[in-house]
C-alpha cells in the first residue's frame, strides 16, 4: 500500500484526494476481480461458443424484443471469453486513470 500512496503523492495528490484517488483503483479492481470469479466459477470449461449455445433460447427472444442488444451479445461474446474479460478490464482501468489524471493538481 505505501508504493501505491508513493505513487498518487508523486502524482500531485495529497489529503482526501489522494485517498479518493487510490480508493477509487483498488474499489475497481476488488470489483473487477470479484465478478470475474464469480462469472469464471460458473463457467469453468465452457467455452464461448457453449456459453452461446447455452443462451440459445433467450437470444432468439430477444432476436424479435431487442435485435440490437441480441446482435451485440453475439457478436462481442463469441471472441474468446478470457480475451474479452482482459480486455474490459484494461478499458475500464484505463477510464479510471485517465478520469484521475484528468482531476490530478
Amino acid at each position: 500500500m505505501g508504493g501505491v500512496l508513493a505513487a498518487f503523492g508523486a502524482a500531485g495528490f495529497t489529503g482526501h484526494d489522494l485517498e479518493y484517488a487510490w480508493s477509487a483503483v483498488v474499489d475497481y479492481v476488488i470489483g473487477a476481480a470479484g465478478s470475474e470469479a464469480s462469472w469464471q466459477r460458473d463457467q469453468t470449461g465452457t467455452t464461448s461458443a457453449d456459453w452461446i449455445d447455452e443462451l440459445g433460447p433467450y437470444l432468439a427472444r430477444l432476436d424479435e424484443e431487442r435485435p440490437r442488444l441480441a446482435s451485440h451479445i453475439r457478436g462481442i461474446w463469441m471472441k474468446e471469453t478470457g480475451d474479452i474479460l482482459e480486455d474490459r478490464f484494461a478499458f475500464g482501468l484505463a477510464c479510471i486513470l485517465d478520469g484521475l489524471e484528468a482531476r490530478r493538481p
